[in-house]
């Protein structure tokens, strides 16, 4: 018997059956719902003091050995120069460094080193898969400096460090 009415049951599936209208019902904002933290004014966060003995290097760092000093944690060592440039190669390209950048990173003292190293292996980054990003390149470069000054940036303008 079904497959008789097999036809007549397929093409009424497909030509869709009208659906009752939904009463749509728009529930009431109330106080409670308008002190959500996504509706709340940006502010200027309050950078905790700290008593570590190395200094912090940005304001993130405050709060982290904010937490590490309440719980008497202390702070891992500083990582050595070849570890920061395997770690930032396998992040960013999923491979280990040759042994020549290792050595070029290692000779190059200069304060901004590493961010330069970062900046480098993202554009490299772009550059690999250009065939589908050449139209972000354009886009990428410039955003920083457009999203610092339209308060978008994780950084506050001209107190970005790299």
């Amino acid at each position: 018997m079904f497959p008789r009415y097999a036809g007549l049951l397929l093409l009424s599936l497909s030509l869709g059956q009208a659906e009752e209208p939904v009463a749509i019902v728009e529930q009431p904002i109330t106080d409670a719902d308008r002190e959500h933290w996504a509706w709340r004014p940006l502010g200027q966060a309050v950078i905790p003091r700290v008593e570590s003995a190395r200094r912090p290097a940005n304001p993130i760092d405050h709060f982290i050995l904010e937490k590490l000093e309440l719980k008497s944690l202390p702070l891992a060592p500083e990582a050595d120069r070849r570890t920061l440039i395997r770690r930032l190669y396998f992040d960013l390209l999923g491979l280990l460094p040759s042994a020549e950048a290792v050595v070029t990173f290692q000779a190059d003292t200069r304060p901004d080193a590493y961010g330069r190293l970062v900046e480098s292996l993202s554009l490299r980054r772009l550059m690999a898969n250009a065939g589908r990003n050449i139209g972000w390149i354009s886009h990428v470069l410039p955003r920083r400096t457009v999203l610092n000054t339209t308060r978008f940036a994780p950084t506050h303008g001209a107190t970005a460090t790299g």
